[in-house]
């Protein structure tokens, strides 16, 4: 960004579109000083809204800055584009892709300054910020409590679904917290590869999850170690060796675990896996909160 040391500038916007300065601009964060031109945009686009209460805000606001560069009154450096490598938008990059691997992560905060959730709503734009590292609050980190983990999920997203519905089932059920898997292995015929690496948010409802249990992000231990070292103890539960099992076992290995972290893996369970679990898919998870 300019400086408030250049007194070239007015107002500066976050891209909506590209970086080149006839870009439009998303008007969610801009950084504006209190000049004629920047009164005058702000007073133009309010008296345009009030007469047009049914318009949107941020394209009103576009069209008065095409007016005004027009005018020569906020044509660069006046009114200034930033970079979308630095003020990053989820509408405008892959951030799915970010998402899944902890080393782009890693580099995106590296890069950036900021990122603005657009296009992300509600649940969901809270869990991508906790997911990427930027949710800073110590007490969420360092509260007591204990987790329920389900990784090595597969499948296509009935099956994925499933999978996600059985532990958040148990997480609610035995008092833990539910944390969500950085990725699951989608298996789709629209895919090259016939699978891809996938948030698992894009198939379970984060405001089911939510409504419905407690939960932390997929990089929650990652950020955790920002504000404390110590360890916390995992054991974990292999569905895969368990065929056959009733439902009520697995409810209460789950609940006579001591571990802070249990991991409930899927990992290597084929078709046929569900053998004792059906009442959970026809009646317990369903009727709970699907």
């Amino acid at each position: 960004m300019l400086p408030l040391t250049n007194d070239s500038w007015s107002i500066q916007f976050q891209s909506d579109r590209s970086e080149w300065q006839d870009s439009n601009v998303n008007i969610g964060w801009y950084w504006a000083r209190p000049t004629h031109a920047t009164s005058e945009f702000f007073r133009r686009s309010y008296e345009y809204w009030t007469a047009h209460p049914t318009e949107w805000d941020q394209e009103i606001m576009n069209g008065v800055r095409r007016e005004m560069i027009g005018e020569g009154k906020l044509d660069y450096p006046r009114s200034v584009v930033l970079s979308l490598t630095d003020y990053k938008s989820t509408m405008l990059f892959d951030w799915p892709d970010v998402y899944v691997n902890e080393t782009k992560i890693d580099e995106m905060n590296a890069e950036g300054t900021i990122v603005h959730y657009t296009m992300i709503f509600n649940v969901a734009k809270i869990l991508v910020a906790k997911q990427f590292g930027h949710w800073l609050n110590r007490t969420y980190y360092v509260q007591e409590r204990t987790f329920l983990e389900p990784v090595g999920i597969r499948g296509t997203s009935d099956e994925i679904l499933n999978q996600i519905s059985l532990a958040v089932y148990l997480a609610k059920t035995t008092g833990r917290t539910f944390m969500w898997p950085t990725a699951v292995n989608h298996t789709s015929a629209a895919y090259e590869d016939g699978w891809k690496l996938c948030p698992p948010l894009v198939i379970a409802d984060a405001e089911s999850v939510d409504e419905n249990v407690p939960w932390v992000e997929g990089t929650f231990y990652r950020n955790r170690r920002r504000y404390t070292v110590e360890e916390l103890k995992t054991s974990q539960i292999v569905l895969r060796s368990l065929r056959g099992i009733t439902f009520e076992s697995l409810l209460q290995m789950c609940a006579g675990s001591g571990a802070d972290i249990l991991a409930l893996d899927f990992g290597g369970v084929e078709e046929g896996w569900r053998s004792g679990f059906e009442d959970v898919w026809n009646g317990i998870v369903k009727s709970t909160w699907a």
